[in-house]
């Protein structure tokens, strides 16, 4: 079924500047499953020669179509993204709404890291801290030039900061230090400017080419113009709050050692700061907000994984530490040194 989709999808679109006459399959791997999509990896002969392609199924339509419109909005906005071959019913495989783009070459941030332990011994903690700051680097450029004054469409983020504040309260792991400090955060969540940002920021979503720079973003289904410190912010709550406890059970590699994540924070806020070009009161004022926004996301990512089946082991762990967590305050360390 999978074959005879790629037959009738393929043809008569653009890939690598030939159209394609006659697409036949070759190979097909499943590489992520989750509540709202899967994704195939889908190696292709296309008129002789082989391409690599990823296929994208949605779970209905509604988010078929958001996609497509975020997926344009990218594009508009010169975010690196994979080309786009077919969108339409995944049909006969399945009746859901499909997405067939490009396989960008390289992998995944998270993929980057975890070939750090793959050679054995020690990982390089400046390979992986350059990773990061090439996402940084692009990241802040691509923030940079998008910038605009702030309306009523925007998104807000201290609504949902709020939220994760009362459900941290009446859940009991957050004490009155962390209660204070993110009120104190929210009061300035929507201030300053926005522009166009991915909405969804992690190491799974950044492609990393072969020669070490960003090939592209995927996974852009909540991008949109929001405060450019809410990609920043995402990041830092997986680099920061959820990787130094729970990379080892999600990604099989071992937890970062405290080196490792400061090494890393500095590299990409550095990076960051430099290619979007904050100095001063700006950068100050900036990190206030990509604190909250971290967060936000960590009360995000918790309240989500409770029903994903694949999150388990990972509530379970944060589950059993989060009042330590919620206690802490990473990201205010690197005010100084940055």
């Amino acid at each position: 079924h999978l074959a005879a989709l790629v037959g009738r999808a393929l043809p008569g679109a653009t890939i690598d500047g030939a159209q394609v006459r006659v697409a036949t399959l070759k190979d097909a791997r499943t590489f992520s499953e989750g509540h709202h999509h899967e994704t195939w990896r889908l190696t292709v002969d296309v008129d002789g020669r082989l391409a690599s392609l990823a296929l994208k199924l949605f779970q209905d339509e509604g988010r078929a179509e958001a996609n497509a419109a975020q997926f344009r909005a990218a594009n508009a906005h010169g975010w690196p993204v994979p080309a786009e071959y077919y969108r339409g019913t995944a049909a006969p495989y399945s009746d859901q709404p499909a997405l067939v783009m490009e396989f960008l070459s390289g992998g995944t941030l998270r993929t980057r890291i975890k070939r750090q332990f793959e050679r054995g011994g020690a990982p390089d903690t400046g390979a992986i801290a350059a990773a990061y700051a090439a996402v940084g680097a692009e990241l802040g450029r691509l923030h940079k030039a998008h910038v605009r004054a702030r309306n009523e469409r925007d998104r807000s983020g201290v609504l949902g900061l709020q939220e994760v504040t009362k459900r941290c309260q009446a859940e009991g792991w957050c004490g009155k230090g962390a209660q204070e400090r993110l009120a104190y955060l929210a009061q300035s969540m929507d201030a300053g400017s926005v522009t166009f940002v991915h909405g969804d920021l992690y190491e799974q979503q950044v492609i990393i080419g072969p020669d070490g720079g960003v090939a592209g973003f995927i996974d852009l289904d909540e991008a949109g113009f929001a405060d450019p410190a809410a990609d920043v912010g995402q990041l830092l709550a997986h680099v920061l709050l959820l990787n130094p406890r729970t990379r080892e059970a999600a990604w099989q590699v071992p937890n970062p050692t405290p080196a490792e994540t400061r090494a890393t924070a500095e590299a990409f806020l550095g990076a960051y700061r430099d290619a979007a070009g904050l100095t001063g009161t700006d950068w100050a004022n900036f990190l206030r907000r990509a604190r909250g926004h971290m967060w936000k996301r960590f009360g995000d990512v918790l309240q989500d994984l409770r029903g994903n089946p694949h999150g388990a082991p990972l509530v379970q762990i944060i589950d059993a530490d989060k009042e330590a967590i919620a206690g802490s305050d990473p990201l205010a360390d690197f005010q100084i040194s940055l």
